[in-house]
């Protein structure tokens, strides 16, 4: 089955920061919930939050989700 996926990137070049603060050990209690709920909510819809980031490069962040065909998407407006 092939799903077609919606996919949306969006770079800077600005400060940046150290990735392994989100990929170790990340308390979101402690660092607020930002890129932690956004990732969390993707992942309801079947989504991804990829993020890419240089401290003093700037950061990429590439969002993605299914795309929903067009028959559901009548189904849902219709009803």
């Amino acid at each position: 089955l092939l799903v077609a996926r919606i996919a949306r990137r969006i770079t800077d070049d600005g400060a940046g920061f150290d990735l392994t603060l989100l990929q170790e050990g990340f308390d979101p209690s402690e660092h607020g919930f930002g890129l932690f709920s956004i990732k969390q909510q993707l992942q309801l819809y079947g989504g991804t939050l990829e993020i890419n980031s240089v401290p003093k490069q700037g950061s990429a962040v590439t969002i993605t989700l299914p795309r929903a065909n067009n028959t559901e998407s009548e189904k849902r407006i219709s009803s």
